[in-house]
């Protein structure tokens, strides 16, 4: 009787070491549960609040090269493939945005062009520089290189022409606009520039003195 006694004792202690050990387990559990809950709404709080009427931006909307083709003529001119328009303003014609976004290059492009101080370049430099309040509250703007101007410049055209379907309000569809782009002709000594002759989609070389021009002004990393 005295062995059965204290092999009953013993089972009924390695039940209880069991139990216990399987208590801890699960307590254990509980509580990385419970600290792993706070720590994300701790995390949570240090974040700013999101705006859900503002996606956030995406790769795809801001690109890093210019290798891809994106197609202006689908949707509307305003929110097709290639360009989005941004940063409404008062003025009725602009009420569904001022600037362009072109996905193709990430450039932010003046939706309208413009020919400050009888089209002369520094007058137009200076315009793009001090151009800001009535659009977004942002400076940053300049007159765009040659480069930049010529991928606006769809050349699948006779002659080549901006887009099809595009959203920029353009005065003088036919006008000549200027770039940043020193001439590099051997002979052009006289501070002469390239400038787009939208009238044929060529490339000029232009004097300061030559006639009026317009310029897109645009925003982005030169």
């Amino acid at each position: 009787m005295r062995g059965w006694d204290s092999a009953r004792r013993q089972g009924r202690r390695e039940k209880i070491g069991t139990l216990r050990a399987c208590s801890t387990a699960a307590l254990a559990g509980l509580a990385a549960v419970w600290f792993g809950v706070q720590s994300s709404a701790r995390a949570g709080e240090l974040q700013p609040p999101s705006d859900p009427g503002v996606p956030a931006p995406t790769r795809p909307e801001i690109p890093t090269d210019w290798s891809r083709r994106l197609d202006s003529t689908t949707g509307t001119p305003c929110a097709s493939e290639r360009f989005r328009c941004l940063w409404p303003i008062s003025d009725p014609a602009l009420s569904d945005g001022s600037v362009v976004l072109d996905r193709e290059t990430g450039l932010v492009w003046l939706r309208q062009d413009s020919a400050p101080g009888n089209g002369k370049y520094e007058a137009m430099a200076e315009h793009c520089a001090e151009f800001a309040f009535d659009v977004g509250q942002r400076k940053g703007f300049r007159v765009p290189t040659a480069a930049e101007m010529g991928s606006l410049i769809d050349m699948t055209g006779s002659p080549a022409k901006l887009p099809a379907g595009h959203p920029f309000q353009i005065t003088e569809p036919n006008g000549i606009f200027v770039t940043s782009t020193p001439s590099k002709s051997p002979t052009a000594t006289d501070g002469s520039f390239l400038a787009y002759n939208l009238s044929t989609g060529m490339v000029d070389r232009e004097l300061e003195t030559s006639f009026p021009m317009r310029v897109m002004c645009v925003r982005g990393p030169e």
